[in-house]
């Protein structure tokens, strides 16, 4: 059985923010952070245990989020590797709808003589066939 958690004792103390968004997060911040979560994974609420954690932002900085301690949770480091692949596909969908939307990098009439390259079949990924990514798409479609 994992070990639990002391609770915080003391003073309330200032949320933390980050002076610009690669501060590095000081050590207590992180303890305030797993106290408050008791331990458990924010995402599966489950305890570590022999999984690794990562510090993750709940609201990706590249989607507004803010470098605060409101905005960060401790994650399985697995299902933060998921998390951070989800986040780039989906930032990736919206950069190219922004990019035809704006009408950047038109495409050049087609050359009459350029053959089509063939289309590969896509095989399903690896990671989408995971536990953790199934628990983490049950948990995003939850919060939605």
């Amino acid at each position: 059985m994992p070990k639990k958690i002391a609770s915080p004792v003391g003073r309330k103390v200032k949320e933390w923010r980050g002076k610009t968004p690669d501060a590095k997060v000081p050590d207590g911040v992180k303890l305030r952070i797993l106290r408050r979560q008791k331990g458990l994974c924010a995402i599966l609420k489950i305890a570590f245990g022999k999984h690794a954690k990562r510090l993750d932002h709940r609201i990706p900085l590249s989607q507004g989020g803010e470098h605060r301690e409101k905005n960060l949770q401790w994650i399985i480091d697995d299902l933060h590797k998921i998390k951070t692949a989800h986040e780039a596909k989906e930032r990736g969908k919206a950069d190219r709808a922004a990019i035809k939307e704006a009408r950047i990098g038109e495409p050049k009439a087609p050359i009459a003589q350029r053959p089509k390259p063939e289309k590969k079949p896509s095989k399903p990924s690896v990671v989408n066939r995971s536990p953790l990514f199934r628990a983490f798409m049950r948990q995003q479609e939850k919060s939605s």
